[in-house]
């Protein structure tokens, strides 16, 4: 018997089947294909039967002339490779909703500090606070502005030539002048013009705008001529503070000469149709009352201011 040859036999073939397991397991995760195990048994089975030849052989007289190959091991990569299944990819559970179920109401949550036990307090009634109406600002009182004054005794400006109007002539007269002077012998100062005389007693301290702020003695001579329609008699009534006269076509009608308050008088005259001259004198002596009006009654009317308008 041949020992030595089956601890050969027996070595190498655990040498290929360790050798096939790691091809397997390489070729399992490779992909390569290994018929490793069809290879390893036919080369098992004809090493069997050449080692059973070669007993017999042995017990014989003729040796065997039989070579004994080695086992192949066939790697082919044309094998095709199994069908793997694809690894399985976790995925995540879909969340079902849970199916809403009637539950009984319950009592809101009370605030964090709160025993829920217990009643809530009714709110406490706080009083609305007062207001106090806004107070009334009342607007301020308009203030117009005074009138310039008007000029008492006429303007210095010069109407129309087609208008009637009393034309005055002022004079400065001496302090303490007790009547009339005469006028024929000064000079005047101004002129100023007027359509009427009616200047009820009054203070006056404004002088004669234009001309000269004097409110005392000062003389005033004024002229006119007055056509008239209706003749007959007239009368007139002549009131003045301080001296007046009232003179018609060089006839005093009225005399009310001197330093006086305001006092009237009265006078008249028959006037025929056409023009006739008139001519009224005034002086004011101390400060500050005056007064110097012009009334008219023609035939068959009433009493009025004499007026050239």
């Amino acid at each position: 018997m041949n020992k030595g040859y089956h601890p050969r036999v027996n070595q190498q073939n655990a040498m290929k089947h360790s050798i096939i397991l790691i091809l397997s397991a390489a070729l399992l995760f490779g992909g390569c294909s290994v018929n490793a195990s069809a290879s390893f048994k036919a080369s098992s089975n004809k090493s069997a039967s050449t080692s059973s030849s070669g007993s017999s052989a042995g017990r014989a007289t003729r040796p065997s002339t039989t070579e004994r190959r080695p086992a192949t091991i066939v790697i082919s990569s044309n094998r095709p490779r199994p069908n793997r299944p694809a690894p399985a990819t976790p995925s995540t559970p879909e969340r079902t909703r849970p199916v809403d179920r009637e539950r009984p109401a319950q009592p809101p949550a009370a605030d964090k500090g709160e025993n829920p036990n217990l009643t809530e307090a009714p709110p406490e009634e706080r009083p609305e606070p007062v207001v106090e109406p806004e107070p009334v600002v009342e607007p301020e009182p308009v203030v117009e502005p005074e009138p310039e004054d008007e000029p008492v005794f006429g303007t210095p400006e010069e109407p129309e030539p087609d208008v009637g109007v009393f034309v005055g002539n002022i004079y400065f007269l001496p302090k303490n002048t007790q009547r009339l002077p005469n006028f024929d012998e000064l000079e005047p100062v101004g002129t100023i013009y007027t359509s009427k005389l009616d200047i009820a007693p009054r203070q006056f301290d404004q002088g004669f705008p234009g001309i000269s702020d004097r409110y005392e003695w000062f003389g005033i001579r004024y002229t006119t001529t007055v056509y008239i329609d209706i003749p007959g008699k007239y009368r007139f009534r002549l009131n003045s503070d301080d001296g007046s006269k009232l003179i018609i076509d060089g006839k005093t009608v009225i005399d009310n000469d001197g330093q006086h308050a305001p006092l009237e008088k009265r006078g008249e005259i028959v006037l025929e149709e056409g023009v006739h001259e008139f001519v009224i004198e005034y002086f004011q002596g101390p400060r500050y009352q005056i007064a110097l009006q012009l009334f008219v009654t023609p035939p068959g009317g009433e009493e009025e201011i004499f007026a050239l308008e």
